[in-house]
C-alpha cells in the first residue's frame, strides 16, 4: 500500500500511464474502442518483435496500474490487446523457427495465431471461454473458419491452465471466480477487510475502536455528518 491518500491514487496512475505511452511513444496502449486491437492484428505479420515485445510487456503493466489504482476501466479489452500481442509473437517466432527448421512456410499466418491468443487470453482472464471463441471469429474476418479448431483448443487450454495454476500450484482461495470478480472489490469491502484485523470475518467493537482512533480529524468529521 502507497503511502498516499486513497484518493490520490487514480491522479498519480494517470500521472504514470500518460508518462509511459508518451515517452514509450506507445499510443497503441490507449483505449481506442477495438482500433488499437484490430491495428496489432493486422499488423502481426509486419511489426517489429521488439515493438510487439514493448507493446506486450507495457500493456501488462499500465493494465495493472489502472485497475490497483481505481482508474475507470477493466479487464476485458486490456485482455484481447495483451492476448493478440502474445499470440502475434508466437506467430513470428514460429515463423522463424520454420524457416530455419523446414526451409519452407508450414505454419499457419502470425495473424491467425494472433487471434488464438487474443481468445485463449480472453478466456482465461473473464473467463467467457464462448465469447471469446466467437468474437474472434469475427474479428479475424468471419469467414476464416479454418481457425476454429486452433481456436477452441487455445481457449480450452488456457482456461484449464488457469484454473489449475490457481487452485493447485497458488492455492487461490476464490480460485472459481473470474478475473474480473478477483480484481472488482467494492470499497466497502476493501474497507471491511482493513478494518477485520483477525481475519475472522467479524469486525468487533475493539477492532472498530482500534480503526477509528486511527483516522484524521477530517474524516471523522466527514462521518459523523453521515448519521
Amino acid at each position: 500500500e502507497l503511502p498516499i491518500p486513497r484518493a490520490y491514487h487514480p491522479l498519480l496512475a494517470s500521472v504514470l500511464l500518460s508518462a509511459i505511452v508518451y515517452f514509450g511513444n506507445m499510443p497503441l496502449l490507449l483505449y481506442k474502442g477495438f482500433d488499437n486491437i484490430n491495428e496489432v492484428l493486422r499488423g502481426a505479420g509486419e511489426l517489429e518483435l521488439s515493438q510487439l515485445a514493448m507493446l506486450l510487456i507495457a500493456k501488462i503493466v499500465v493494465s495493472g496500474i489502472s485497475v490497483t489504482s481505481g482508474l475507470v476501466g477493466g479487464v476485458f479489452a486490456p485482455a484481447l490487446f495483451i492476448g493478440t500481442s502474445g499470440g502475434a509473437i508466437y506467430g513470428r517466432v514460429a515463423s522463424i523457427l520454420e524457416k530455419v527448421v523446414f526451409n519452407k512456410s508450414v505454419a499457419l499466418s502470425a495473424v491467425n495465431y494472433s487471434a488464438a491468443g487474443a481468445a485463449a487470453c480472453l478466456a482465461s482472464l473473464c473467463g467467457v471461454p464462448v465469447t471469446a471463441i466467437v468474437l474472434l471469429l469475427e474479428v479475424s474476418g468471419g469467414a476464416n473458419y479454418s481457425i476454429v479448431l486452433p481456436l477452441i483448443a487455445c481457449v480450452g487450454l488456457s482456461t484449464f491452465l488457469n484454473e489449475y495454476l490457481l487452485t493447485y500450484v497458488l492455492g487461490s482461495p476464490d480460485a472459481a471466480k473470474s478475473t474480473i470478480d478477483r480484481v472488482a472489490v467494492s470499497p466497502t469491502e476493501k474497507l471491511f477487510e482493513e478494518i477485520d484485523v483477525n481475519k475472522d470475518g467479524v469486525v468487533s467493537k475493539e477492532e472498530f475502536e482500534a480503526w477509528y482512533g486511527k483516522l484524521e480529524n477530517p474524516a471523522k468529521q466527514n462521518l459523523q455528518d453521515r448519521k
